[in-house]
């Protein structure tokens, strides 16, 4: 489940902390869009890889490509990667403006088929559309046909 976070707050929780809010951050954000997206990754080992000099760099590409497919590819891998290196509040700005976006969005609606209008002809089915060798029903013969002229025309 996607929770919603306030920017505020974790800016509040980043300098607090010193930093380590960003550490826990980085790697909840993961885990999220790792099971929202069901993509194959482990969040857990990325984050410990943070600390790995120039192998963390494995881990900033990682989450790239997670927020790569959250975003539906509006923001390419390459990208995000590139601001990871020198601007990595950008990220943090665009994956949890996204995440907040998602979480607030909740499930989809279920769609209900409705009715025909009453003016509209139902759906054609299987039945409606055979072909037979029935001779199509006679008309009633209490009616008059259309084609033929009212007494005293």
């Amino acid at each position: 489940m996607i929770k919603r976070r306030n920017m505020g707050k974790q800016v509040l929780l980043y300098i607090v902390t010193f930093g380590i809010y960003g550490i826990y951050w980085f790697y909840v954000t993961s885990k999220e869009v790792v099971e929202y997206k069901g993509l194959g990754g482990r969040p857990g080992l990325w984050t410990v890889l943070l600390f790995v000099p120039l192998v963390n760099f494995y881990a900033y590409w990682k989450h790239s490509k997670a927020v790569e497919a959250l975003t539906d590819g509006r923001y390419g891998a390459v990208l995000i990667f590139v601001l990871w290196i020198f601007v990595a509040p950008a990220v943090w700005a665009i994956t949890q403006i996204e995440l907040n976006n998602l979480a607030t969005e909740g499930p989809e609606p279920a769609t209900e088929v409705s009715p025909p209008a009453a003016d509209e002809s139902p759906p054609a089915t299987d039945e409606s559309l055979a072909v037979t060798d029935e001779p199509p029903p006679a008309p009633d013969e209490s009616q008059p046909a259309p084609d033929e002229s009212k007494p005293g025309d």
